[in-house]
Order: structure tokens, then sequence, then C-alpha cells
């Protein structure tokens, strides 16, 4: 009986081993990903207020990117919350 229970310890011990470097090394392309793609953003904004600087004057080139920066966010977080909705992630 000690013998199953030792087997059957180490090989949920194996298991969970693995389950945590794959949730690691997923967290892990996550992290990245997102500070490469919000410094890219960051650096297309700050070219958007500069052009539109040109044109309007800066404050109103700032205020108009940051509008459309917030209803982009508004929007994708709206369709994620209607894609994730009854889905049990935690």
């Amino acid at each position: 009986m000690d013998l199953i229970i030792s087997q059957l310890r180490a090989s949920i011990q194996g298991y969970i081993k693995k389950l945590l470097t794959t949730i690691t090394k997923f967290l892990v392309l996550i992290i990245v990903g997102v500070a490469l793609l919000a410094s890219g953003a960051i650096f297309v904004l700050i070219g958007t207020v500069n052009y539109l600087s040109l044109i309007y004057p800066s404050w109103l080139a700032w205020d108009i990117v940051g509008v459309i920066a917030l209803l982009i966010g508004i929007i994708l977080l709206l369709v994620m919350i209607v894609l994730f909705r009854g889905k049990n992630l935690f």
C-alpha cells in the first residue's frame, strides 16, 4: 500500500511540476509580448500626436489621440467581456 501511495505522490508531483513550468513559460511570453506591444503602441501614439500637432494645437492633438486610445480600449474590453462571458476562468 505504501508503494502505491509513494508512486501516486511522485506522479502527482511530476505532473504539478510540469504544469507549473508550462504556466511559467507561458506567463513570461505573455509579459514580454505585452511589454513589446505597449512600447510599440506608445511610439505610434506619440508619432500620431506629433503629426496632428502640425494641423491642430498641441493640446488638442493630445486630446484627440487620448480619446481615440480610450475608445479603442473600451471596445476591446467589451469584446473580451462578451467572448469570455459564462466561462469559468478561475
